[in-house]
């Protein structure tokens, strides 16, 4: 395997803290090609942190370590600056892993941009998520594309490979694994993108609100969008959605957020 062009592992740090009026960055940590942009405020107290790359994308044999932690009653949103390419690799395969910790009455919009794997590329994320009890509230988001589809590129990456688990004290609560291999996949077939370009993926926790999962199935309903609501038996709220562009899906989210059933912030 081709080894981290960075010649080690790529690191962010990112732990936010409770002000007297609004959130602040307790302490942040990166290496390249990491960075983060100044926090900035359009939602009151919540601070939002834009996570920025400085490279091309994402090469054979990087490894990134993503760690975000959320005081108690702080609020947070994570961005990234633009969507996520997974180079084509001759050979290896990239990772990352990430890390989330919520305390207590804490909230994280979680809130990157699609990814998009070229052709022979391979790559394997795995994100653990840990919420304190039931005052923490999250909001993650995930989108991913067949490929560069304007390129005549549909599903011609080696294998994604995709985990998540949430947990809620001690208990699981959400778990997650995906592993897409198009060459012994039909990944255009049913049960996974049937002719669309792009899959996306909506979590809420939030026990305050319990009318959100209705909300989101009228919102379904009444614009015909091709998606799909639950909430577990934990009370996580479950989104899963398809379309032909990522735009399309991020719009479909953010209305979902619009509703004034959603985490309020």
């Amino acid at each position: 395997m081709r080894e981290n062009q960075y010649g080690k592992k790529s690191v962010v740090q990112i732990r936010a803290a409770c002000g007297e009026d609004r959130t602040y960055p307790a302490d942040v940590y990166f290496t390249a090609p990491f960075k983060i942009m100044k926090p900035f405020y359009e939602a009151g107290p919540v601070m939002q942190l834009m996570l920025i790359s400085v490279s091309a994308g994402i090469m054979a044999g990087d490894t990134q370590e993503i760690q975000i932690h959320v005081e108690q009653g702080a609020s947070l949103e994570i961005r990234s600056q633009s969507y996520e390419k997974i180079h084509r690799m001759d050979e290896g395969y990239a990772s990352r892993y990430t890390r989330i910790n919520l305390e207590e009455g804490a909230y994280l919009y979680y809130n990157p941009l699609p990814v998009i794997p070229f052709g022979d590329s391979e790559f394997v994320s795995d994100t653990s998520i840990a919420l304190a009890d039931e005052t923490s509230v999250l909001e993650y988001k995930e989108i991913l594309s067949c490929g560069r589809a304007a390129r005549g590129e549909r599903f011609q990456y080696r294998r994604y490979q995709n985990r998540l688990q949430i947990r809620l004290g001690k208990d699981l609560v959400y778990y997650d694994h995906c592993v897409f291999e198009p060459s012994s996949m039909n990944m255009e077939g049913y049960g996974l993108f049937e002719g669309f370009t792009h899959m996306g993926t909506y979590l809420v926790y939030d026990r305050n609100n319990a009318g959100l999962l209705e909300s989101i199935k009228s919102m379904i309903a009444d614009q015909n969008w091709n998606a799909g609501a639950t909430r577990n038996e934990h009370g996580l709220v479950v989104v899963k959605m398809l379309g032909k562009s990522g735009q399309e899906l991020e719009q479909m989210m953010e209305v979902m957020r619009s509703s004034p059933e959603r985490p309020a912030r």
